[in-house]
């Protein structure tokens, strides 16, 4: 029990006190999931349950009144409802109240009030539910069921009896919340030097074993002093009489320890009964110890779309629902499922969950949120998913995929995981800050995504609960901070490093331009017997026209040299030359003849201003510096020779740029050769302009040069080859001058076509996709403790290792990230398992076997069926971690397949499933619900892969958020699966963030699940959804035959794959008809629908009728049945 189940606790009982009630809305305040928890609280659905019955006449209703709880858990007294807590619990329920007195008047102007699939309205009591109402959610909201957005979550209640005391169920979660802050492996804060998170801690002073009274910890919780009872007073954090009186008998019992369950290797216990779905037998058991039995097998139409759903994130065809319904052979489900597994849908299913714990998006995040290029790790997790790749090699490859042997470019791609964390590009921050916010992102979504432990909490200190130091957390800091990165982020772009990661198309196209290269060059190679002849006759005149002249868009000083007297600068250009940029292809070559090695700018392009935006050539203590600045000093490339040079030497420059804004791709050559150089900047974040005009011999920055300097070349288009920088150093070449510009045409011309076929495939390799990637660098000095989390504060070096609670890394295991990534799958580990099939049972169950599914530690959850969760652990690991395995098992259960329709009886009992009696209820994601809209429709374009795709959303959105315009895509593009939408980490997909999906400014592996106003409108509204209904309402028309009874059937069918019955029938036939007779008077209006969204309407189409259609289209897509799985 951690501290917010019991204030919610207390709250319940009526013994909560004015300083802990100001505790509980703090706890509150800021913390979403805080408030779900506090709703789904079982007891706080009385609460609600009582001022919901009393809602129409909250107006003359006192604010304080006595409210009688009801059931087999009621408090045995009554409950004050002060004015206090009725503020905290109006204001926490508000969207529920909102929903059901302000929504209804903002339905459409076609919208029947009443919803056919809807639930029948609240009974007064509990006890009046019939069998056959389901869990619905608006029922939820008015008795106050679990939560109307999570019925799953609600806390389990121990049902342990004093004589059945267990320190990890009953002891150690009321240490863990009210002890262990001051008393844990935090050594920092530790009061009275006493652990009570260890035994050897508790034992050595606190407790003795078998004698509760000569335990000082008795004698402290039961103290009547203020000042001796422990915990104190004013820590908020007090012990109920059942809380002391358990902590007493565990003691006299012989205060038997436990190791935190989570953290013991999971013990594999064979089913007893062979054949039978091992789930069921693990389940069964438990159904059977509570007195529960297994639900009746879900209707086939209900079990195939619940199945096609989960396993493909659509419903569905009416041709799959009718062939498994009448497939009468004893594997028809199975057969289903197998064919599930086998769609590329299953792929992009499973890879959505995985984006939003990767935080995965297609900006950068922070305040500029850049865009960024990483689609094809997004591709190759659909690939991954698509060849069901083994768990443990999906692990490795993306952890550590770079440190593997002779690593493939596609296991490079895997490791862009650890990348996609947000970067930030601000001119201002502190490289060493955010080197380090970056390493902690990778070790915080590492430990949650692998081991769901909240590792983050040692940055600052060691760990308030769970047995983790802050020396260990650095210790795995020491894992991922070797990346080559600047610590600033491109603006526009990938940030180093990176690599070009073309798809198979786009390889294709490549070959084809090398195949064409490989040509030219063979068609120039043949007139090589007749250029050796012609040169061997010696030129009559001079070679006056400059060679390497391709792209040469500036020459100066090929007459006389450009002389700076070190006085004065001299001037090349009226204006900024064009391209001289980081972001863009350019080269500089030139000879010089210095007379100053010790300071001074040879060339110049820089502004005047304090950005310096420009080009910088410039000697400093004897060595040249090439420098591309952007905006100084936070965009900005330099390099400088090791070597130095000497006055008076004279010596040809060339400097080239390949446009990628790293000084990577950076080159400076003397006298034609490449030569060695230190990066002394690497941050052009910014893409930078063209500068300030050209000048020799001076900047306002550094000052003047003196010396001299000829045939100065600028190409303002291209990266010169290497053999090129060579040819420039003989000042003219009589076999280059043949080629380029005295032999004949059909020589010049074939030499013509290879520089055209080299840059041909140069633009194309340049506009090819990159993808940043992992790479284990050097570093210059060891990862170090970092005191109180501040990036500046370093304390004692640390090495690489894992936290001394789980088992040791093998010895034969590198001590880098592939070490780690094998350690977390060599089967031995304790969480790995664990925490991966929690989370493939949360997808189909809504909450997982542990509730908090993103933390296993002692503050987390203990699992509902702890053996059900060893066991699929287990076998998952035996399996070779076969994911698509461990998910068919799942689906195939007994379990799984149960009906999801509630009775008294289960509800009263087992409100929130804990013990999985019926199948759950579940809303469906907003991914889920635009795909299935889009799917009903037929508009759904499936296409797998590419670029993420902008669909519709409101205007200027962008605009008043951020300084990147949107440009929404056009045709296909628009009718994507959500798993391709472009997601700005900043501004999430507005119809999305509205339905719940995670915003991917970190990793996240709990889904959300709330119910507002807001997403009503979305769903009748939005472009996207209302276009769905209208191209839904011609496939009424086509397709559903030439009655309005007919129609309604076939536009019931294809959303809820269950024929409507008689009732429903009814209401929606009647509501059809309607809707003809308003269009038929409306014509103008009919026509306004035809025009929402891009698809073209059907001409042959009756305007009125496809109004009518439409309408009816949008109330099913509406229906509450059509946003849940059933």
């Amino acid at each position: 029990m951690d501290r917010l189940e019991y204030l919610s606790t207390k709250l319940e009982s009526g013994e909560i006190s004015d300083r802990e009630l100001d505790e509980l809305e703090a706890l509150l305040a800021d913390d979403y999931e805080a408030r779900e928890r506090f709703l789904d609280h079982s007891q706080i659905e009385g609460v609600l349950f009582a001022a919901n019955q009393k809602a129409e006449d909250h107006s003359k209703a006192p604010f304080e009144k006595i409210v009688q709880f009801e059931g087999s858990e009621a408090p045995r007294r009554a409950f004050r409802f002060t004015k206090k807590m009725a503020v905290l619990v109006a204001c926490l329920t508000l969207g529920l109240l909102i929903f059901s007195d302000i929504a209804t008047p903002l339905i459409s102007k076609f919208s029947d009030k009443t919803d056919p699939t809807a639930k029948p309205e609240a009974p007064a009591n509990l006890e009046k539910l019939s069998p056959d109402e389901h869990y619905d959610r608006t029922l939820l909201a008015t008795v106050g069921g679990a939560s109307n957005a999570h019925p799953e979550t609600a806390n389990l209640k121990s049902e342990t009896t004093v004589g059945e005391i267990e320190f990890n169920r009953d002891v150690r979660p009321i240490l863990s919340d009210k002890c262990i802050f001051c008393h844990g492996p935090d050594a920092a804060k530790r009061k009275a030097d006493l652990r009570l998170d260890t035994e050897e801690g508790a034992l050595e002073s606190a407790i003795v074993a078998g004698d509760a009274d000569a335990s000082e910890v008795i004698a402290r919780i039961f103290h009547d002093d203020p000042d001796e009872l422990m915990p104190p007073p004013e820590s908020s954090r007090t012990l109920t009489e059942t809380e002391k009186v358990t902590i007493k008998k565990w003691i006299e019992h012989g205060a038997k320890w436990q190791k935190h369950w989570a953290f013991v290797e999971p013990k594999k216990t064979a089913p007893a009964v062979t054949g039978e779905n091992e789930i069921d037998f693990f389940v069964g058991n438990k159904l059977r110890e509570k007195g529960f039995e297994f639900s009746p097998e879900a209707e086939r139409e209900t079990l195939i779309r619940r199945v096609t759903l989960d396993l493909t994130g659509v419903p569905p065809t009416l041709t799959e629902v009718d062939a498994f319904v009448g497939d009468e052979s004893p594997d028809s489900y199975e057969k289903v499922v197998n064919r599930l597994l086998k769609s590329p849908r299953y792929a992009e299913r499973m890879t959505w969950q995985w984006l939003e714990a990767a935080r995965y998006a297609d900006t950068d995040g922070y305040q500029n949120d850049g865009p960024r290029s990483m689609w094809r790790w997004r591709d190759w997790v659909l690939n991954a998913y698509g060849n069901n790749m083994p768990f443990d090699q999906f692990t490795i490859e993306q952890l550590a995929g770079d440190l593997l042997p002779n690593p493939t470019e596609e296991q490079l791609i895997a490791t862009a995981f650890n990348r996609n964390h947000r970067y930030n590009s601000e001119a201002g921050l502190v490289l060493e800050e955010f080197l380090l916010e970056n390493a902690v992102d990778r070790v915080d979504t590492t430990s949650t995504v692998w081991m769901g432990v909240t590792m983050g909490c040692c940055r600052c200190h060691d760990h308030k609960y769970d047995p983790f130091s802050q020396r260990e957390y650095y210790q795995l800091i020491s894992y991922f901070d070797a990346v080559p990165e600047s610590g600033r982020a491109i603006k526009q772009g990938n940030s180093e490093p990176w690599i070009t990661t073309p798809t198979a198309s786009q390889k294709t196209k490549l070959s084809d331009l090398d195949e064409r290269l490989k040509k030219a060059e063979a068609t120039f190679a043949a007139f090589s017997p007749e250029i050796e002849i012609a040169l061997t006759v010696p030129p009559t005149a001079p070679l006056g026209k400059p060679i390497v002249s391709r792209g040469l868009t500036h020459h100066f000083g090929s007459d006389a040299p450009i002389i700076a007297n070190g006085k004065d600068r001299v001037r090349m250009s009226e204006k900024p030359l064009a391209g001289l940029m980081c972001s863009k292809r350019f080269s500089i070559a030139f000879r010089m003849e210095p007379q100053d090695v010790k300071s001074g700018a040879v060339l110049s392009t820089e502004t005047a201003g304090t950005t310096r935006n420009g080009i910088l050539v410039n000697f400093r203590n004897g060595h040249l510096r090439y420098t591309i600045i952007s905006r100084w000093i936070a965009g900005v490339g330099m390099l400088e020779t090791i070597e130095k040079f000497e006055p008076g030497e004279s010596v040809h420059i060339t400097l080239t740029n390949d446009g990628t804004q790293r000084t990577q791709g950076m080159k400076l050559y003397v006298n034609g050769k490449p030569v060695k150089t230190r990066e002394i900047h690497n941050t052009m974040s910014n893409p930078g302009n063209n500068g300030a005009a050209l000048f020799v011999g001076g900047s306002t920055h550094v000052g003047n040069w003196k010396g001299e300097i000829s045939d100065l070349r600028l190409y303002n288009t291209r990266t010169l080859a290497p053999e090129e920088a060579l040819l420039l150093t003989k000042g003219s070449d009589q076999r280059r001058h043949f080629l380029e510009h005295s032999g004949p045409k059909k020589i010049k011309k074939a030499f013509v076509e290879v520089g055209n076929a080299r840059l041909a495939r140069q633009k194309y390799i340049d506009s090819l996709p990159t993808t940043m990637i992992m790479v284990e660098g050097e570093k210059t000095e060891p990862t170090r403790l970092r005191v109180r989390g501040e990036y500046h504060n370093k304390g004692e070096p640390v090495h690489s290792d894992v936290p001394e609670v789980f088992p040791e890394m093998p010895g034969e295991f590198p001590k880098n990230r592939l070490g780690l990534a094998k350690w977390l799958v060599n089967g031995k580990h304790p969480l790995t398992g664990r925490v991966a099939v929690n989370r493939y049972w949360q997808m189909f169950f809504g909450t997982g076997l542990v509730r908090t599914s993103e933390d296993f530690g002692t503050q987390g959850s203990l699992p509902s069926h702890p053996e059900l969760l060893d066991f699929l652990a287990t076998d998952f690991a035996e399996s070779g971690w076969d994911v698509q395995a461990v998910l068919k098992t799942i689906v195939m259960s007994r379990t799984y397949r149960q009906s999801s329709k509630v009775t008294s009886d289960l509800r009263e009992r087992d409100p929130n499933n804990t013990w999985l009696a019926r199948a759950p209820r579940l809303k469906l994601s907003g991914n889920a619900l635009r795909d299935q809209a889009l799917f009903a429709s037929g508009l759904l374009v499936e296409q797998q892969g590419g670029p993420s795709v902008k669909p519709y959303q409101p205007a200027k959105l962008w605009a008043e958020a951020s300084n990147v315009k949107y440009v929404q895509d056009k045709g296909d593009a628009l009718h994507r699966r959500s798993l391709y939408t472009y997601w700005k980490r900043t501004l999430a997909p507005p119809s999305m963030a509205v339905l719940d999906t995670a915003d991917r400014e970190w990793c996240s592996v709990k889904p959300k699940r709330t119910n507002t106003p807001l997403q009503a409108l979305t769903l009748m509204n939005e472009t996207a959804f209302f276009e769905a209904a209208r191209k839904l309402g011609e496939r009424i028309l086509r397709e559903g035959g030439d009655d309005s009874a007919s129609r309604v059937d076939f536009a019931f069918r294809a959303v809820l794959s269950r024929s409507a019955n008689d009732r429903e029938r009814e209401i929606l036939t009647a509501g059809f008809e309607k809707y003809l007779a308003e269009c038929a008077k409306d014509p103008e209006f009919s026509g306004k629908i035809q025009n929402v969204g891009e698809s073209k309407t059907a001409p042959d189409l009756d305007p009125v009728e496809l109004g009518a259609a439409t309408a009816m289209a949008n109330v099913i897509l509406n229906l509450e049945e059509a946003s849940v799985k059933e």
